[in-house]
């Protein structure tokens, strides 16, 4: 199936029926999990995102990038107050930023953020 076959289906799939249950869901679950700034809710909208396989294998590429990146911030900022003031945390944020000193040890490969995933098919 083509991408833009794969939309047209999708679009053929969602009624006013359907939209209308699924806004009222989303926004539900949302408001129980506390997931609101005032009256607004964090997401107003699910929109899946189509890729062709090429598309999603170099989204893939990119974040295992930045997912490294990201894993030395963190190592650095977890073991050096300085560096991590430079974030602009508030004080009680290393309360939940710093774990105790006993769980600083690094997680297994598998469950690394910047482990390669295995899954090569693309997802909508």
């Amino acid at each position: 199936m083509s991408l833009t076959e794969a939309i047209n289906s999708y679009h053929d799939l969602l009624t006013d029926d359907l939209a209308g249950e699924s806004q009222f869901q989303l926004e539900n679950q949302q408001r129980l999990r506390g997931l609101f700034f005032g009256q607004r809710p964090l997401c107003n909208v699910l929109r899946p995102r189509f890729l062709t396989q090429g598309q999603y294998h170099f989204l893939q590429k990119r974040v295992h990038l930045l997912m490294h990146a990201f894993d030395k911030i963190y190592s650095v900022a977890i073991e050096d107050a300085g560096f991590r003031a430079q974030f602009g945390l508030l004080d009680y944020s290393d309360y939940a930023v710093v774990p105790a000193p006993s769980t600083l040890s690094k997680p297994a490969a598998a469950a690394s953020p910047t482990a390669t995933p295995k899954q090569t098919t693309p997802h909508c």
